[in-house]
């Protein structure tokens, strides 16, 4: 009976939970550091962790009866209690009676043969006249987990197997092995001849009587040696070889080293040729029987369905491999697919794929119909369930389809019952009376109440004091402004923080001035040589020593020893200001394909390259226009910023100069060399050594020095036409869009004809004053633009576009928050301790403008919606915009009338905003990616992004309480202890809130992976962390009934570290991990850079909260 007490305890489901979760995280590390697999061997697919499980299963089920949930009363609770018992249920179906794969169909063909997702080690033994022998045995292979054995009986012979390692570069140094091809080239039956062995470090191979080492002790043997990661080969003989390509033979001395090359060599027994290549899924064995023992080696991974070839042992000839099921029958379908056509569609001007489907038939003996299957478009049949994945374009170009499927319909039908019990549950925990949340809401009604008689009895306890004052004193008491509490005590109101509200002010120079992209991959320029050729004549060439070829634009300055920034330097680069008001409307397909308006596209590259939208006195589009047709003009100019990060070395290298704080360079300092040191680095040669790192490797340096190369590279692009695709090609087979020369850099004839007469009437009118021309030239171009078929922006669109670019909407909104939520929270600590009528009229107003923002913010999202034609919430700077909004939204709905509540949420919205515009988070709107082309985004999304809101409200109302009960002494203790309780409710509603989006919002995305994917959980990380919060929140809302776990001190340390769980999902799955939501997942922000001071800050408040609460105790 004890047993079942401890198992059925609110301890023992507090733990459990706590396990689940902390197992769960550590898998997701596992994964990230070692492989899926590693992961799925060592948590995942283990017995005890389905151990975990079970008991939780037998725990809910033990509560019901404990706490008599089956009443009508508690129904909700029952329903939640019941739909995890049910998912539960549901995904040891999936596990144990579904089945998954993949089939790759090239156009034209027909397949019935599923790849199994699940590996096996298969093997095939036979001897001369006997029938073969086929088995296979299921197993996670991963250079982590690789002690298969398997004992195979033949006859009265016996086979044993085991594995010695598994070989995978993502996880090797250096070469762990190489290919040695010993036969090549003649004819056999036909077919040319190849044979070849892996020669893995430490062995010794012979073929033809030839000998060959790797790292081996062998001093007689020919060998090969790795020497810092480059691969010799040496002898104590002479040896030849002869290089096909160069036509060029030689011989290589005894015991000389010679670096080993992919051509033949050849000694007086053998010919070969040695493939310095990475061994990659390299599974290394033995093989035992009778007194024969063979090592042996083969190919091996997921999806493979080859065999080794045949070793011979012991009279026994003996094939193995490791990858999808042969033998399994379910893997074979009774129908064939057959595809009849692939469809891929890419963003106009782009190879990114918009969307791509399949054709295909199905083949049931006489019944044949046709389907198009497509992202979230699922075809169902007799079981199966295919679904569009991926495609494979070989370089001939014939199209390969590759179909998920999978065959799970009890698993998730079960599943999503649970799922839809859920869902239920939880809406009546909101709307049931007699709940817990309706509780919490009956508890804070109490407390209003209470807190507004208490208010009364101060009033009336100042007023009777004030009647027995003299009006003398009263006049005093105003001239020292003081306020009279409750108690009779005098509060000093010159105490008031008021002088700090100018610190908490978001300036220019602050934290939402910095408007840097964070690059992409970088090619680096070619051969670190700017070629701005092509466009006029006055173009010019700079080298990398710096020098330039000067025509008549160039400058002087290109040998100059040292930059200066010279203030009114665009005054030579006249672009008319309405005519460039005019070109910010014509549009621009980017090289992501989407077409947009010049002013939005100007603006992002030059605010890229500058870190402004501005450079002295022109806008972005004027400098855009200039750079555009007279690149060279800009080649001495001081205009690239370099990140400050990279500190005194790259300011060096970069040879850059300081204006306004910030540092600049010019593209001739770039590329030149230092004549007085020239075996220094160049930025050349730290770009190279920077971009090898991997992205944790990458110092600030180095990312510094990513970002430089970005810039100058943007420039180039700029330059040659590459951000100029104004005229439409119409025999494009892409809808692609060209400036004067083709996405390949052929020229392009109507480009160069538009684009000649247009940049020709701007010099001319630069000597006229007459822009008329160049204005009829634009509009000639922007006529053209509408002449093909294709959707195009409306010219209510562009214009709302560039309204939305000139109008910082969110940076107008994070400032406004970060003022108005500063002064609220003063009023509401100064409201603590003096009930004076004037505190609430401002507070009042303050509300009424932070109400105000809510809705600018809200028009910014909707703008934004509308100009990018998807739901606001596709990359990592929308999500953050949009968890803001729903920080405060949780703030309005819950106590807009509290000022701790309101004015929390207010600069919890701001700490939330300043990381979109961080310079790691870039606010360029984008092309969906074809997965993200569904409503889903639109349900999914939504409903778990704005459950960070209403947990981040729970976490800032924590960290408010903390300071309450920080300051909280005797005098005040009644008043302070009443805001603490209304506080915890409001941070408990908005807990439960969270919670139940989250966890809606997780199992709604399992349901959306299901139609795109084939499998409705696959424990990728982001989802995995999803899901993991969701148990650290249960824990949180189970802790009321836990002894040793209640209070409200304990609650709110809780519902403040507990969001370190949605930070993890939300943010550092992004930077620690990686998985299938890398779309979705913008630039990674650089979390421990603020995570630790904050950590450091919360418990220095919670040590001295709980002291002081413990002395409070103690004396009274």
């Amino acid at each position: 009976m004890k047993f079942f007490q401890i198992l059925f305890s609110t301890r023992t489901m507090t733990l459990l939970l706590i396990v689940f979760a902390t197992t769960m995280g550590i898998a997701t590390f596992v994964e990230s550091w070692y492989g899926t697999p590693t992961a799925q061997a060592w948590i995942y697919k283990t017995k005890w962790f389905e151990l975990i499980m079970v008991l939780l299963i037998l725990n809910f089920i033990g509560n019901i009866e404990r706490y008599k949930l089956y009443t009508w009363k508690k129904l909700p609770t029952l329903l939640l209690h019941v739909s995890f018992i049910i998912m539960f249920i549901g995904a040891f179906i999936s596990r144990y009676h579904s089945f998954e794969g993949q089939m790759d169909i090239a156009e034209g063909e027909s397949a019935d043969i599923i790849r199994s997702y699940k590996s096996f080690f298969k093997y095939m033994v036979k001897e001369d006249g006997k029938r073969p022998y086929y088995g296979e045995d299921a197993y996670i292979l991963s250079p982590f987990h690789k002690d298969f054995e398997k004992t195979i009986h033949y006859g009265d012979k016996t086979v044993e197997f085991r594995v010695l390692d598994y070989i995978q570069k993502k996880y090797s140094k250096g070469h762990p092995g190489v290919e040695v091809i010993t036969k090549m080239g003649g004819q056999n039956g036909g077919e040319a001849v190849r044979e070849s062995e892996i020669l893995l470090k430490g062995d010794i191979i012979e073929f033809d009587g030839q000998k060959l080492g790797y790292e081996s002790t062998d001093k007689s043997i020919m060998n090969i040696i790795e020497k810092d990661n480059e691969l010799y080969l040496q002898a104590p003989y002479d040896f030849g070889f002869f290089n096909m390509m160069k036509n060029d033979s030689g011989n290589v001395k005894a015991n000389e080293l010679t670096k080993i090359e992919q051509i033949l060599y050849t000694t007086d027994k053998a010919r070969f040729v040695i493939l310095p290549t990475e061994i990659d899924n390299l599974v290394i064995g033995e093989l035992k029987s009778g007194k024969e023992t063979k090592k042996i080696s083969f190919m091996g991974r997921q999806f493979n369905t080859t065999y080794s070839p045949t070793y011979e042992i012991n009279g026994l000839n003996i094939s193995l491999g490791y990858g999808s099921s042969w033998l399994d029958p379910k893997y074979k379908m009774p129908f064939k697919i057959r595809l009849n056509d692939f469809q891929l569609e890419k963003y106009p001007g782009s190879e990114n794929p918009s969307s791509f489907a399949s054709e295909v038939t199905v083949i049931d003996g006489e019944t044949k119909f046709p389907y198009r299957i497509f992202m979230n478009n699922v075809l169902d049949y007799k079981g199966y369930r295919f679904f569009q994945s991926s495609y494979i374009i070989s370089p001939e170009g014939k199209q390969t389809t590759v179909l998920s499927v999978n065959a799970d319909f009890w698993g998730t039908l079960i599943t999503y019952i649970g799922y839809f019990v859920m869902t239920l549950g939880m809406i009546l925990t909101i709307v049931w009376k007699g709940s817990y949340f309706s509780k919490v809401r009956h508890v804070l009604n109490s407390i209003k109440k209470r807190k507004a008689s208490l208010v009364i009895a101060t009033l009336l306890s100042v007023g009777a004091l004030n009647a027995q004052t003299s009006t003398e004193s009263v006049v005093k008491e105003k001239q020292t402004e003081t306020h009279v509490h409750e108690d009779g005590t005098v509060h000093d109101a010159n105490h008031n923080p008021v002088n700090q509200q100018e610190e908490t002010h978001v300036h220019e120079d602050g934290t939402v001035h910095n408007a840097n992209h964070n690059p992409v991959k970088p090619d680096a320029p070619g051969t670190h040589e700017i070629d701005m050729h092509g466009k006029n004549p006055s173009d010019t060439h700079i080298h990398t020593d710096g020098s330039v070829h000067k025509t008549e634009t160039a400058q002087s300055e290109a040998a100059h020893g040292g930059q200066t920034f010279n203030h009114g330097f665009t005054n030579s680069f006249t672009i008319d200001s309405e005519h460039a008001k005019k070109l910010g409307k014509v549009l621009v397909q980017d090289q992501q394909g989407r077409i947009k308006p010049i002013h939005t596209y100007a603006k992002e590259l030059i605010g890229e390259i500058h870190g402004s939208d501005k450079i002295d006195s022109l806008n972005a589009v004027q400098v855009y226009l200039s750079m555009t047709f007279e690149t060279s003009k800009w080649f001495n100019q001081p205009i690239i910023l370099v990140g400050k990060k990279g500190g005194e070395e790259l300011k060096s290298i970069t040879h850059a100069i300081e204006k306004n704080g910030k540092w600049y360079t010019s593209m001739v300092d770039l590329v030149k060399k230092d004549p007085e040191n020239p075996t220094a680095k160049s930025l050349y040669d730290v770009y190279e050594e920077s971009f090898n790192k991997s992205e944790a490797e990458r110092s600030d340096f180095d990312k510094e020095v990513l970002k430089v190369i970005q810039r100058l590279s943007t420039i180039e692009g700029i330059g040659n036409g590459s951000y100029f695709w104004v005229i439409p090609d119409l025999k494009a087979h892409n809808n692609d869009w060209n400036s004067w020369a083709t996405h390949d850099g052929e020229l392009f004839k109507e480009g160069q004809i538009f684009i000649s007469d247009y940049f020709n009437s701007i010099l001319k009118a630069r000597e006229t004053k007459d822009w008329s021309k160049p204005n009829e030239n634009l509009q000639k171009i922007a006529d053209f633009q509408r002449t093909e078929d294709i959707e195009l922006p409306s010219k209510e669109k562009i214009e709302l576009e560039i309204l939305y670019n000139k109008f910082p909407i969110f940076k107008v909104c994070i400032i406004l928050y970060a003022i108005l939520g500063s002064f609220l929270i003063i009023l509401a600590f100064l409201n603590l301790y003096s009930d004076k009528k004037y505190i609430t009229t401002i507070g009042n107003i303050l509300s009424f403008f932070i109400i105000i923002t809510f809705v600018l913010h809200t028009i910014g999202l909707a703008a934004r919606w509308y100009i990018s034609g998807h739901a606001p919430w596709s990359n990592g700077y929308e999500a953050i915009i949009f968890v803001a909004w729903c920080t405060l939204l949780s703030s309005i709905i819950f106590a807009y009338k509290n000022y701790f509540v309101l004015s929390s949420g207010s600069l919890m919205t701001v700490l939330l905003m300043a990381f979109s515009f961080l310079s790691v988070m870039s606010p360029t709107v984008t092309n969906l990616v074809p997965v993200l082309k569904s409503y889903w985004l639109v349900v999914h999304v939504a409903v778990i992004v704005s459950s960070y809101g209403f947990l981040g409200l729970s976490f800032i109302v924590g960290l408010v309480n903390l300071i309450l009960m920080c300051i909280r002494k005797k005098d005040n203790y009644k008043k302070l202890t009443l805001n603490i309780k209304e506080l915890t409710a409001i941070s408990e509603l908005s807990m439960m809130v969270g919670l139940y989006a989250l966890s809606i919002g997780t199992f709604l995305g399992g349901v959306w992976a299901n139609e795109s994917w084939g499998r409705y959980w696959s424990w990728d990380p982001k989802e995995t962390w999803a899901f993991i919060s969701m148990f650290v929140y249960a824990v949180v809302a189970h802790m009321r009934l836990v002894p040793g776990l209640r209070g409200y001190f304990a609650y709110n340390i809780a519902a403040i570290f507990s969001f370190a769980s949605i930070l993890m999902t939300f943010l550092g799955v992004n930077y620690f991990l990686s998985g299938m939501h890398s779309y979705g997942a913008g630039d990674p922000i650089p979390i421990l850079e603020w995570a630790g001071p904050l950590i450091i800050v919360i418990l220095i408040l919670a040590f001295f909260a709980n002291r002081n609460e413990q002395q409070f105790i103690k004396k009274n």
